[in-house]
């Protein structure tokens, strides 16, 4: 007791308290003779090389073990997808665990039962013989299996000996974008969609996409407006590698940037998600050209925007007004005095004067077709009424 007395008073209760926990943690994982300890077991799950694996590849590992008497034991192998949830799961027959290392493959294992808990990852597996893209967590579980009087004194029934490892399964083919191409101008204003499909699962009929398209704003890259932006459109379940422009979308806005991307679902299982594409719809310049109107009648079909301006030149010169201006509606065979121009002044005539611009010269005239009321995609004839009754017609298609 005075010897206690005298340790206690050397040495700090706390500093006792940590050296006991430390020696407890180390008799855990010390090897001891056989008069009732466990022995210790360390399992090595071999890492999986390459960019796809198949299920059965979690089943390489080496299970070193310390004591020289042989003892039964099962293994479980375990695989878990990035959410934690079990994949897959193998239990094996009934193993003989030798003294030092025990080397086990799909064949050694031994497969007493498999189980799949995701049936879509099955049937992954089953088309391609490979899982799906996607991070995993893989993980070896022994326990004894030997009568209890050994499991006593090799490996406890209720020790938990177990090691993980992760793995990452890339696409054997990426889902790749196709249409609008990746920075395209294109002047369609209601583009389609098309992709490539991750292959070979791509190939599965159950397959199904998810289409995310985004407003890009000024000096925003493509990846985070598909991160940050609200979509403008989302579809789900699409089957197939195309998709149309949708009908409720609202045509997309010239000068304006978009992003899009497509991801690939089998069944609940994400099997990959595309590259972010963008594309532009091409912002239109206004009509600079002239037309010459050296005949009375000239049968070419001009094609403008609808705010944009027609110009024209006379060889002979003329005044504004020495000319009027009338148009018809040539697609609707609307008449003249339903489409007649008018002027500012509501007492005005009936006709509307070009306004005379001096260009390189010459006499050009121009008439801003936002005056002539015109519609898109329609014909109108264009007359010019000169001082001496001479008529010209220009054709003119509004886009």
């Amino acid at each position: 007791m005075k010897t206690i007395t005298k340790l206690q008073g050397l040495i700090p209760l706390r500093t006792l308290r940590q050296a006991y926990l430390c020696l407890v943690l180390l008799a855990s994982s010390l090897v001891i003779n056989s008069s009732g300890a466990t022995a210790q077991v360390v399992l090595t799950p071999h890492p999986i090389i390459g960019y796809q694996f198949a299920s059965k590849d979690i089943l390489h590992f080496d299970a070193l073990y310390s004591l020289n008497q042989p003892v039964k034991v099962r293994y479980t192998a375990s695989l878990y997808n990035s959410r934690g949830k079990l994949v897959v799961q193998f239990e094996s027959d009934v193993h003989v665990l030798q003294p030092g290392v025990n080397r086990y493959n799909p064949a050694l294992f031994k497969v007493k039962q498999s189980r799949y808990f995701d049936r879509s990852i099955a049937n992954v597996e089953r088309s391609t013989s490979f899982l799906p893209s996607g991070d995993y967590t893989y993980c070896i579980h022994m326990y004894c299996a030997d009568n209890p009087a050994v499991c006593e004194e090799t490996i406890r029934a209720e020790v938990d000996i177990e090691a993980c490892n992760d793995v990452r399964a890339e696409p054997i083919s990426p889902l790749l974008l196709s249409f609008p191409e990746d920075e395209a101008i294109t002047e369609n204003k209601r583009p389609n969609f098309t992709w490539i499909p991750p292959l070979p699962v791509g190939n599965d009929p159950n397959i199904r996409y998810t289409l995310s398209l985004v407003h890009m704003l000024d000096g925003q890259s493509a990846e985070d407006a598909i991160r940050r932006n609200r979509p403008l459109y989302t579809r789900s379940g699409i089957q197939g590698i195309t998709l149309m422009f949708p009908n409720q979308l609202n045509d997309l806005i010239e000068g304006e940037h978009y992003a899009w991307q497509v991801s690939a679902q089998l069944g609940e299982t994400h099997i990959a998600t595309s590259d972010v594409w963008e594309f532009e719809i091409e912002k239109k310049e206004h009509t600079h050209f002239s037309v010459v109107l050296d005949e009375q009648r000239n049968n070419n079909i001009y094609k403008y925007n609808k705010g944009d301006t027609l110009f024209f030149i006379f060889k002979n010169p003329y005044t504004p007004d020495d000319l009027t201006v009338s148009i018809r509606n040539s697609s609707s065979g609307s008449n003249s005095d339903d489409l007649l121009i008018r002027d500012h002044d509501e007492e005005a005539n009936e006709t509307y004067n070009p306004i005379q611009l001096i260009q390189n010269g010459k006499q050009m005239y121009a008439i801003p077709l936002t005056h002539l009321g015109a519609q898109s995609l329609d014909l109108y004839t264009v007359t010019i009424k000169t001082r001496d009754n001479k008529h010209y017609q220009i054709l003119a298609y509004i886009k």
